[in-house]
């Protein structure tokens, strides 16, 4: 019969020592013990690689791309979708954001962000870029829609009446 009082007190004679199966060590074989740096490398595999140039261009790229998302969106959906709904067009912007989060290969909470910072700064301000360029966005668009927007916007002003009632 074992005597589990001795056995205790063993278990913190070793523990006071710091001999034996601590938190500093890994016994993998009777003779075998691994430090906990080692342990960590082998576990967690070598240190992530530092981010490259390609990492800095991730936020502007995902800011770029919610404005193209915005654009897209509008042009798409009383295209294809046949409505004039803002809700409809905010929605379409949305999953548009996130096929080019799949395309781009962007990755974080912080790229998303950016992308809907871009959408929103674009449903603020693309129709400054209508009053600049009508006869390109004539092109892309209806006619009527650029008119419609060159009639109810300002030049040069950030507008969320696209978003008020």
């Amino acid at each position: 019969m074992l005597d589990h009082q001795k056995i205790f007190a063993a278990r913190l004679e070793r523990i006071a020592s710091h001999a034996g199966n601590t938190n500093a060590t890994l016994h993998i074989g009777m003779a075998d013990q691994l430090p906990q740096a080692a342990l960590k490398r082998a576990v967690l595999g070598k240190a992530r690689p530092r981010k490259s140039g390609l990492a800095l261009l991730s936020l502007p790229l995902a800011l770029a791309s919610g404005a193209v998302a915005w654009v897209w969106a509008q042009w798409s959906v009383p295209v294809l979708l046949q409505s004039q709904e803002l809700w409809v067009a905010l929605l379409a912007s949305g999953v548009m954001v996130l096929l080019l989060r799949l395309v781009i290969g962007l990755r974080g909470p912080l790229t998303l962000a950016m992308q809907l910072i871009g959408v929103a700064l674009a449903v603020a301000g693309l129709h400054n870029a209508v009053h600049l360029w009508p006869e390109a966005f004539a092109m892309l668009f209806s006619p009527d829609w650029v008119q419609e927007v060159l009639a109810t916007t300002r030049p040069m002003s950030l507008s969320l009446g696209a978003l008020l009632p």
